[in-house]
Protein backbone atom coordinates (compact mmCIF):
# COMPACT_ATOMS: atom_id res chain seq x y z
CA UNK A 1 0.00 0.00 0.00
CA UNK A 2 1.71 3.26 -1.23
CA UNK A 3 1.59 6.04 1.38
CA UNK A 4 0.40 9.79 1.06
CA UNK A 5 2.53 12.04 0.01
CA UNK A 6 4.33 14.32 2.38
CA UNK A 7 3.78 18.27 1.32
CA UNK A 8 7.52 20.14 1.13
CA UNK A 9 7.90 22.74 3.62
CA UNK A 10 9.84 25.98 3.38
CA UNK A 11 13.01 25.63 5.50
CA UNK A 12 14.29 28.19 8.10
CA UNK A 13 16.60 30.76 7.64
CA UNK A 14 18.84 29.26 10.37
CA UNK A 15 18.20 25.17 9.68
CA UNK A 16 21.10 23.32 8.94
CA UNK A 17 21.36 20.11 7.25
CA UNK A 18 23.64 16.94 7.79
CA UNK A 19 24.28 15.97 3.84
CA UNK A 20 24.52 12.11 3.36
CA UNK A 21 28.42 11.73 2.27
CA UNK A 22 29.00 12.92 6.22
CA UNK A 23 27.66 9.30 7.49
CA UNK A 24 29.00 6.17 5.76
CA UNK A 25 26.10 3.86 4.98
CA UNK A 26 24.72 2.88 8.03
CA UNK A 27 20.93 1.85 9.16
CA UNK A 28 18.81 4.66 8.45
CA UNK A 29 17.64 4.68 12.24
CA UNK A 30 21.28 5.37 12.98
CA UNK A 31 21.97 8.44 10.62
CA UNK A 32 18.08 10.06 11.69
CA UNK A 33 19.67 9.87 15.34
CA UNK A 34 23.08 11.20 15.06
CA UNK A 35 22.11 14.17 12.92
CA UNK A 36 19.04 15.07 15.86
CA UNK A 37 21.57 14.59 18.61
CA UNK A 38 24.14 16.58 17.15
CA UNK A 39 21.73 19.41 16.73
CA UNK A 40 20.71 19.36 13.07
CA UNK A 41 17.11 20.54 11.84
CA UNK A 42 17.41 17.88 8.93
CA UNK A 43 19.35 15.58 7.00
CA UNK A 44 20.51 14.69 3.14
CA UNK A 45 20.01 11.61 1.65
CA UNK A 46 21.53 10.42 -2.01
CA UNK A 47 19.64 8.43 -4.35
CA UNK A 48 22.41 5.42 -3.79
CA UNK A 49 21.97 5.40 -0.23
CA UNK A 50 18.27 5.19 -0.88
CA UNK A 51 18.42 2.35 -3.56
CA UNK A 52 20.70 0.69 -0.66
CA UNK A 53 17.79 0.89 2.22
CA UNK A 54 15.32 0.05 -0.14
CA UNK A 55 17.44 -2.89 -1.18
CA UNK A 56 18.00 -4.01 2.65
CA UNK A 57 14.10 -4.24 3.36
CA UNK A 58 13.12 -0.56 4.00
CA UNK A 59 9.90 0.61 3.29
CA UNK A 60 8.56 4.19 3.22
CA UNK A 61 6.75 3.31 6.90
CA UNK A 62 9.58 2.48 8.13
CA UNK A 63 11.85 5.43 6.64
CA UNK A 64 9.38 7.98 7.53
CA UNK A 65 8.52 6.33 11.19
CA UNK A 66 12.27 6.83 11.99
CA UNK A 67 11.96 10.54 11.09
CA UNK A 68 9.01 11.30 13.12
CA UNK A 69 10.36 9.47 15.85
CA UNK A 70 13.42 12.40 16.06
CA UNK A 71 11.07 15.46 14.71
CA UNK A 72 13.67 14.80 11.75
CA UNK A 73 12.81 15.52 7.94
CA UNK A 74 14.68 14.48 4.52
CA UNK A 75 15.57 17.94 3.20
CA UNK A 76 17.80 18.06 0.46
CA UNK A 77 18.07 14.93 -2.05
CA UNK A 78 21.94 14.00 -3.84
CA UNK A 79 22.76 14.38 -6.47
CA UNK A 80 21.98 14.93 -10.22
CA UNK A 81 25.41 13.98 -11.89
CA UNK A 82 26.03 15.36 -15.65
CA UNK A 83 22.70 16.83 -16.14
CA UNK A 84 24.12 17.99 -19.63
CA UNK A 85 25.58 14.98 -20.45
CA UNK A 86 25.36 13.00 -23.89
CA UNK A 87 27.46 10.93 -25.74
CA UNK A 88 30.35 9.22 -24.59
CA UNK A 89 30.57 11.25 -21.38
CA UNK A 90 27.36 9.63 -20.95
CA UNK A 91 28.78 6.07 -21.15
CA UNK A 92 31.36 7.24 -18.70
CA UNK A 93 31.70 6.72 -15.38
CA UNK A 94 31.93 10.04 -13.41
CA UNK A 95 32.52 8.84 -10.00
CA UNK A 96 33.97 5.23 -9.35
CA UNK A 97 30.98 2.96 -8.89
CA UNK A 98 28.75 5.33 -10.40
CA UNK A 99 26.90 6.54 -13.15
CA UNK A 100 25.44 9.71 -14.63
CA UNK A 101 21.97 10.57 -13.75
CA UNK A 102 19.25 8.55 -16.58
CA UNK A 103 15.15 9.36 -16.17
CA UNK A 104 15.16 6.03 -14.10
CA UNK A 105 17.50 7.59 -11.59
CA UNK A 106 15.53 10.48 -11.57
CA UNK A 107 12.15 9.15 -11.54
CA UNK A 108 13.63 8.22 -7.93
CA UNK A 109 14.76 11.31 -7.07
CA UNK A 110 11.13 12.59 -7.90
CA UNK A 111 9.92 9.10 -5.73
CA UNK A 112 12.02 10.12 -2.66
CA UNK A 113 10.98 13.85 -3.09
CA UNK A 114 6.97 12.33 -2.61
CA UNK A 115 8.00 10.14 0.15
CA UNK A 116 9.81 12.87 2.43
CA UNK A 117 8.50 16.16 1.07
CA UNK A 118 12.26 17.13 0.24
CA UNK A 119 13.40 20.77 -1.01
CA UNK A 120 16.15 20.79 -2.75
CA UNK A 121 17.37 18.49 -5.58
CA UNK A 122 21.58 19.15 -6.24
CA UNK A 123 22.48 18.94 -9.50
CA UNK A 124 26.25 19.18 -10.72
CA UNK A 125 27.87 18.73 -14.29
CA UNK A 126 29.83 16.67 -16.36
CA UNK A 127 33.22 15.87 -14.53
CA UNK A 128 36.63 15.68 -16.16
CA UNK A 129 35.52 17.83 -18.68
CA UNK A 130 36.32 21.56 -19.99
CA UNK A 131 33.66 21.88 -22.59
CA UNK A 132 30.01 23.17 -21.09
CA UNK A 133 27.92 21.39 -23.12
CA UNK A 134 25.36 23.66 -26.09
CA UNK A 135 22.58 22.42 -24.31
CA UNK A 136 23.69 22.89 -20.60
CA UNK A 137 20.93 25.71 -20.05
CA UNK A 138 18.23 24.22 -21.73
CA UNK A 139 19.17 20.89 -19.93
CA UNK A 140 19.02 22.49 -16.60
CA UNK A 141 15.83 24.15 -17.46
CA UNK A 142 14.34 21.42 -18.26
CA UNK A 143 15.49 19.46 -14.91
CA UNK A 144 13.84 22.52 -13.46
CA UNK A 145 10.62 22.03 -14.78
CA UNK A 146 10.60 18.23 -14.29
CA UNK A 147 11.36 18.78 -11.04
CA UNK A 148 8.52 21.76 -10.31
CA UNK A 149 5.96 19.30 -10.84
CA UNK A 150 7.16 17.77 -7.10
CA UNK A 151 7.72 21.50 -5.91
CA UNK A 152 11.61 20.82 -5.90
CA UNK A 153 13.92 23.50 -5.82
CA UNK A 154 17.05 22.61 -7.69
CA UNK A 155 20.64 23.82 -6.62
CA UNK A 156 23.07 23.74 -9.06
CA UNK A 157 26.71 23.09 -7.66
CA UNK A 158 29.86 23.75 -8.90
CA UNK A 159 32.26 21.80 -8.21
CA UNK A 160 36.29 21.74 -9.81
CA UNK A 161 36.92 18.91 -12.01
CA UNK A 162 33.97 19.64 -14.02
CA UNK A 163 32.29 21.69 -16.29
CA UNK A 164 30.80 23.93 -14.26
CA UNK A 165 33.96 24.39 -12.04
CA UNK A 166 33.20 27.98 -10.53
CA UNK A 167 30.57 30.45 -9.14
CA UNK A 168 30.30 32.32 -12.10
CA UNK A 169 29.81 29.38 -14.91
CA UNK A 170 26.86 27.81 -12.80
CA UNK A 171 25.30 31.89 -12.31
CA UNK A 172 25.21 32.22 -16.22
CA UNK A 173 23.21 28.68 -16.18
CA UNK A 174 21.12 29.63 -13.73
CA UNK A 175 20.41 33.09 -15.11
CA UNK A 176 19.81 32.06 -18.55
CA UNK A 177 17.40 28.73 -17.50
CA UNK A 178 15.54 31.58 -16.07
CA UNK A 179 13.86 29.56 -13.87
CA UNK A 180 12.04 30.64 -10.47
CA UNK A 181 12.95 26.86 -8.92
CA UNK A 182 16.12 27.07 -10.28
CA UNK A 183 19.73 28.23 -7.99
CA UNK A 184 22.97 27.42 -6.70
CA UNK A 185 24.32 25.25 -4.41
CA UNK A 186 27.68 27.24 -2.44
CA UNK A 187 30.09 24.34 -1.17
CA UNK A 188 32.57 26.14 0.58
CA UNK A 189 35.03 23.26 -0.24
CA UNK A 190 34.20 23.70 -4.23
CA UNK A 191 35.20 27.67 -4.02
CA UNK A 192 38.43 27.58 -2.01
CA UNK A 193 39.82 24.53 -4.06
CA UNK A 194 38.83 26.26 -6.94
CA UNK A 195 38.88 29.22 -8.12
CA UNK A 196 38.62 31.16 -4.79
CA UNK A 197 37.16 34.34 -6.24
CA UNK A 198 35.43 35.83 -3.95
CA UNK A 199 34.20 38.07 -7.07
CA UNK A 200 31.63 35.39 -8.60
CA UNK A 201 30.64 34.65 -5.05
CA UNK A 202 29.35 38.22 -4.80
CA UNK A 203 27.73 38.02 -8.70
CA UNK A 204 25.69 35.55 -7.64
CA UNK A 205 21.88 37.01 -7.05
CA UNK A 206 21.69 36.70 -3.38
CA UNK A 207 17.78 35.38 -3.69
CA UNK A 208 19.15 32.18 -5.90
CA UNK A 209 21.62 31.21 -3.43
CA UNK A 210 19.53 27.82 -2.90
CA UNK A 211 21.91 26.07 0.00
CA UNK A 212 25.05 26.62 1.39
CA UNK A 213 27.51 23.69 2.02
CA UNK A 214 30.26 24.24 4.80
CA UNK A 215 32.82 21.52 5.23
CA UNK A 216 35.31 19.90 7.27
CA UNK A 217 38.49 18.52 6.57
CA UNK A 218 41.70 17.04 6.67
CA UNK A 219 44.75 18.81 5.64
CA UNK A 220 45.66 15.87 3.37
CA UNK A 221 43.32 13.25 1.49
CA UNK A 222 42.11 10.23 3.47
CA UNK A 223 42.07 8.87 0.21
CA UNK A 224 45.13 8.79 -2.00
CA UNK A 225 44.51 9.37 -5.98
CA UNK A 226 45.30 11.40 -9.09
CA UNK A 227 41.64 11.47 -10.13
CA UNK A 228 40.36 14.76 -10.49
CA UNK A 229 37.25 13.75 -9.03
CA UNK A 230 39.59 13.88 -5.71
CA UNK A 231 37.27 17.27 -5.07
CA UNK A 232 34.18 14.83 -4.07
CA UNK A 233 36.07 12.09 -1.95
CA UNK A 234 39.78 11.99 -0.97
CA UNK A 235 39.43 15.30 2.51
CA UNK A 236 35.84 15.58 3.21
CA UNK A 237 34.80 14.92 7.09
CA UNK A 238 31.59 16.30 7.11
CA UNK A 239 29.38 18.59 5.10
CA UNK A 240 26.48 20.55 6.93
CA UNK A 241 23.97 22.55 4.57
CA UNK A 242 22.28 25.76 5.19
CA UNK A 243 18.94 27.07 3.69
CA UNK A 244 18.65 30.20 2.26
CA UNK A 245 15.59 32.24 3.40
CA UNK A 246 13.24 31.69 1.27
CA UNK A 247 14.06 27.73 0.74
Amino acid sequence: MSMPPVPPAPLPPDALILANGSIPPVAFEERVAAAAGAGFDAIGLSVWEYDRLRAEGYDGNRLRTALDRYGMRVAELEVVLGFAATGPDRLRQPLPGLDYTDRDTEARFFEMATLFGARHLQAVGTFNSEQLEDQAVDAFAALCDRAAAYELLVALEFVPGTNIPDAGTATEIVTAAGRSNGGLCVDSWHHFRGHNDDRLLRAIPPEKVFMIQLDDVTPIPLILTTSRTLCCTGYHLATATSTSPDS
